[in-house]
């Protein structure tokens, strides 16, 4: 009886496919935390291969909020994991927090990874992780941010609306390219 529009799991495949398709996705150098719309994170682990199929990936989230607490290959690799941490606990202090969406704020893809690569390295106590920035991408037909108090910058890195999977390929576009990958 819920109503699926805040509900978008396809979207969600999607922007995975795009991230971990990408050369920063395949070199591992990826770090990817799912919020879902009830406040659980999942942490995406760098060397996992989304699943081709939404039917398996579906499956697979399935799985995961259903009882587990981690998704794991047959040879026992980890692929996807709850986390008992908030989203917000994930970000190193200080972390400049950009969400990328359909804004009418226009920023070059290039120029904003620049931007962003540029920014001094902080420390995440959570999962010992180093970031200099933090994007955050919403997976809504929408791809807008609202609600998310924790957003210090919401720019759009396409000059026409689009959808939440092109914005991060356009995103790793940048973001290559300023790392020379």
């Amino acid at each position: 009886g819920r109503d699926p529009e805040p509900y978008r799991p396809d979207l969600v495949h999607q922007c995975l496919l795009a991230l971990f398709d990408s050369l920063l996705g395949k070199s591992g150098r990826l770090r990817v935390v799912i919020h879902t719309i009830l406040d659980k994170c999942i942490e995406v682990h760098p060397e996992t291969r989304i699943p081709r199929t939404f039917k398996r990936f579906a499956g697979l989230m399935l799985q995961l909020l259903g009882k587990a607490k981690r998704v794991t290959s047959p040879e026992g690799e980890i692929f996807f994991s709850l986390q008992k941490f908030s989203v917000v606990s994930n970000f190193p202090p200080g972390t400049p927090v950009v969400a990328v969406s359909n804004s009418w704020n226009y920023v070059n893809p290039f120029a904003l990874s620049r931007r962003l690569t540029s920014q001094p390295v902080f420390h995440s106590e959570p999962l010992g992780a180093n970031a200099r920035a933090v994007v955050v991408v919403c997976c809504t037909e929408e791809a807008n941010p609202r609600g998310l108090d924790y957003v210090t910058e919401d720019v759009g890195v396409a000059m026409y609306p689009t959808s939440a999977a092109n914005l991060c390929a356009r995103l790793m576009h940048g973001l290559e390219k300023a790392w020379e990958v």
